[in-house]
Parts: C-alpha cells; sequence; structure tokens
C-alpha cells in the first residue's frame, strides 16, 4: 500500500507496506486501509481524504460496495 500526502508544501509518496486480509471485498478493504490510516500513521485521519486512486477493479471502484465508495 502506498499512500501520497502533502509535507510542507512538498508531495510525497510513501510505501507502507504489504498486508494480507481474509477477502478483497470493499468492506475489508476499506476496514484495512482506515487502520493503516489511523492506527499506523497516527497522524493521519480519513476524515481529511480527498482524493483516491485505484485500478478499475470493482471491489476498489465499485459505487456501491467498492472501497471507494465506503471511502466517501
Amino acid at each position: 500500500m502506498n499512500l501520497r500526502h502533502d509535507l510542507d508544501g512538498k508531495t510525497m509518496e510513501t510505501f507502507v507496506g504489504f498486508f494480507s486480509m481474509e477477502s478483497n471485498e470493499g468492506e475489508v478493504l476499506f476496514e484495512l486501509a482506515k487502520k493503516v490510516v489511523t492506527e499506523l500513521l497516527k497522524t493521519l485521519n480519513v476524515e481529511n481524504i480527498v482524493g483516491e486512486c485505484f485500478d478499475d477493479a470493482s471491489n476498489m471502484s465499485g459505487v456501491r460496495k467498492g472501497l471507494a465508495a465506503r471511502m466517501n
């Protein structure tokens, strides 16, 4: 998982790690992303996310159950 963020006006991209999941459903992906942002990177907050970028897989970009829908 990579996170792109702004730090003191400079755009940074940080590799956070590889993670194992029980499934690849949107809800599981959302919970993982939320956990990474809130627990591993204690300075970030899910509510401050202004954009996401995913491949076109439905579990990532699906408008009803995908990760993108749950991030909004």
